[in-house]
């Protein structure tokens, strides 16, 4: 059902209503406070992220997108000139780049969303793995409102976003940085991976 609302829009009508959804991405705090983000690289059926890329970049931040290994889903960096090539599930992934699984926000893609920011994703589970592994980073879903539902069923391992956004509105309560875990640092993961080493 969805789906098929999904490919009743018009190009021009998914290029629009992603530009309303950027625009209130990059009005958040969360989005003005992070220095690393991570965000999906869309397909068609999702909002544009391209131009939200883009602007992370410009910005200065230091960006990584997802890469699907397995069953195993992980972050790599890339930069303005960054190649990619479409893999799994038909998603644009880089061909090269560094791991970077520390981002302070996730721009996370979806199939629906209900009023609790509880997601649906393609069925896969590498996000709810994924987030459940990283507590103090922000998650911000993206979505057109047609994609809303009003109670998504959900299991134990779905896991709940901060907030979504549409370019109608943005839903959830994000929280304050302070409730947040503190994010890793690379210096502390070489250190907690020499003490392992060394068995300290």
């Amino acid at each position: 059902m969805i789906a098929g609302l999904i490919s009743e829009l018009t190009a021009e009508e998914r290029v629009e209503k992603s530009k309303v959804v950027a625009e209130q991405l990059f009005a958040t705090h969360e989005y003005k406070e992070a220095a690393r983000v991570m965000c999906y690289v869309s397909l068609e059926d999702e909002v544009d992220t391209a131009p939200i890329i883009e602007k992370m970049l410009s910005d200065g931040k230091e960006v990584s997108v997802p890469v699907i290994s397995g069953n195993d889903m992980t972050a790599v960096s890339i930069t303005q000139d960054t190649k990619f090539m479409s893999r799994k599930f038909g998603v644009k992934e880089p061909l090269w780049g560094v791991t970077a699984d520390f981002a302070d926000l996730i721009i996370v893609p979806l199939r629906a969303f209900d009023g609790n920011c509880m997601r649906l994703g393609r069925g896969g589970g590498y996000y709810d793995r994924y987030l459940a592994e990283r507590p103090y980073a922000h998650t911000i879903g993206l979505a057109f409102e047609l994609q809303y539902i009003k109670k998504l069923a959900t299991e134990e391992h779905d896991t709940e976003l901060d907030a979504v956004i549409t370019e109608k509105r943005a839903i959830g309560i994000i929280a304050d940085r302070r409730d947040k875990p503190e994010a890793p640092t690379r210096h502390g993961f070489l250190k907690r991976l020499y003490d392992k080493l060394t068995d300290k």
